[in-house]
């Protein structure tokens, strides 16, 4: 899980929009941004964009993006000190429900994600081996076949 949560965490960004957007013209007119947002990666991969200032748009906010694929994406604010949060997370779960965690807490989202599938897997399979271990004369068995098997080869 942690493991997971690290690459997920670590794609994880925050920036001002004054800092790749550009006054459109006019004083009064918003900031606009073009970004173009990558894969890089050999795995798919939710990109999430969010922003707690009310004025920030986005034309898309959340989308899928293929192993070495780009995407334009337009975004405006009023103000040049607005945060934008994006975010990358495997597609392990539903895209709406990565963006809404993403919006919840960009940090701990990555873990939860991770931690809904791994957090099963790791119990299943912990029960699956304590269930063999807990059974000595299946496992007796087993070693008796082992070294019969072994001794006549």
């Amino acid at each position: 899980i942690g493991a997971l949560w690290g690459m997920m965490a670590g794609n994880t960004q925050e920036k001002t929009l004054g800092s790749f957007a550009q006054r459109s013209e006019g004083v009064d007119q918003p900031y606009v941004a073009q970004r173009i947002m990558q894969n890089k990666g050999i795995l798919p991969l939710v990109i999430c964009l969010s922003s707690e200032d009310e004025t920030v748009g986005f034309s898309e906010d959340c989308f899928p993006l293929s192993p070495g694929r780009q995407k334009e994406i337009e975004i405006s604010g009023a103000s040049e000190t607005a945060v934008i949060k994006s975010g990358c997370f495997f597609p392990i779960l539903p895209q709406q429900v990565l963006y809404q965690l993403f919006t919840w807490d960009s940090r701990f989202a990555p873990l939860v994600a991770a931690a809904v599938w791994l957090f099963p897997l790791t119990m299943i399979s912990f029960l699956v081996l304590r269930g063999l271990s807990s059974q000595p004369k299946l496992r007796a068995k087993y070693i008796k076949g082992v070294l019969t098997h072994g001794q006549t080869d």
